[in-house]
């Protein structure tokens, strides 16, 4: 089953689910970049890709399949909405994922995602605009983001921070790793109850052209 989920929104549930820690052991892309800067050196993306991508490394329990568009971050929503609403369907009325998208440069920070079907049949195109350079950060073709968001479970409020890592293996293949620590705590007098570590590793495999 393909998860049509964000990666936040996946571990979130998981923490719900589980409600105990894991910590994550040193990672893939720790062995590859240092300090990230606003001027460092982004990942080329440029290139074809497998739309689904594939879980690789996890510390935790994690969907083994997740798309592109929601893996990456995109600042083109209407678009990337278009092209969803023109995915095919079985003959049970389920979505039938597209296999391929081309990443074109279009400037420093700037991709365009076509998005198709193996048979050649394009549902579009959408714009991923990274130039905040001080939220989306660069360094030896590696490039990180992250952010925090504030929830609740039955004990009380969390506290769930996020980063992630993006960049282009050995392989060829475009990489996403992203890290989730939620910081529990009782509602009564907000006593802290633990931090809950998990990751996962994701891979979209490079087409040997574009298709």
């Amino acid at each position: 089953m393909i998860y049509r989920i964000s990666l936040v929104a996946a571990f979130a549930l998981l923490i719900a689910l589980q409600g105990c820690a894991h910590a994550p052991p040193p990672s893939t892309r720790e062995k590859k970049v240092g300090p990230v800067s606003p001027d460092g050196v982004c990942p080329h993306l440029e290139g074809g890709y497998g739309f689904i991508g594939s879980l690789v490394q996890f510390s935790g329990s994690f969907p083994k399949k997740v798309a592109l568009n929601y893996a990456l971050p995109s600042s083109d929503l209407d678009a990337l909405a278009e092209l969803e609403k023109n995915y095919k369907r079985s003959d049970s009325g389920r979505y039938i994922f597209p296999e391929v998208v081309n990443i074109t440069t279009l400037g420093p920070r700037q991709w365009s995602l076509t998005v198709k079907y193996p048979d050649g049949q394009s549902l579009g195109s959408y714009q991923m605009q990274l130039n905040n350079d001080s939220r989306y950060m660069c360094n030896e073709g590696v490039m990180t983001w992250g952010g925090h968001i504030n929830g609740r479970s039955e004990l009380g409020p969390n506290t769930i921070n996020s980063r992630s890592w993006l960049w282009i293996d050995e392989f060829g293949d475009l990489t996403i790793e992203q890290h989730l620590n939620v910081d529990m705590n009782l509602t009564l007098l907000h006593v802290p109850t633990g931090t809950a570590q998990t990751y996962a590793v994701y891979k979209f495999v490079h087409l040997e052209a574009k298709q």
